[in-house]
């Protein structure tokens, strides 16, 4: 089943569609921007009682966090 934009009227790409299905725009007419992932490990490794988590986060919030460890997150 096609599904067209809210925004431009243009037909949205089946696999975005297939990925999310409630959509109602395209990538671009979209107004939710790139995330970026921070893993982080929790527990007692001398327990060996740790797991990992992943958070997603935006873009501008990714780089306080790579400040605050000290990295510099540029490639």
């Amino acid at each position: 089943m096609k599904k067209y934009c809210v925004g431009c009227g243009e037909e949205i790409n089946p696999q975005r569609v297939k990925i999310l299905p409630n959509t109602k725009t395209c990538t671009g007419c979209s107004t939710t921007g790139a995330k970026r992932g921070v893993t982080i490990m929790h527990g007692d490794v001398e327990k060996d009682d740790t797991w990992i988590e992943t958070l997603f986060v935006e873009e501008e919030d990714y780089e306080l966090y790579q400040k605050s460890i000290g990295r510099n997150s540029n490639k």
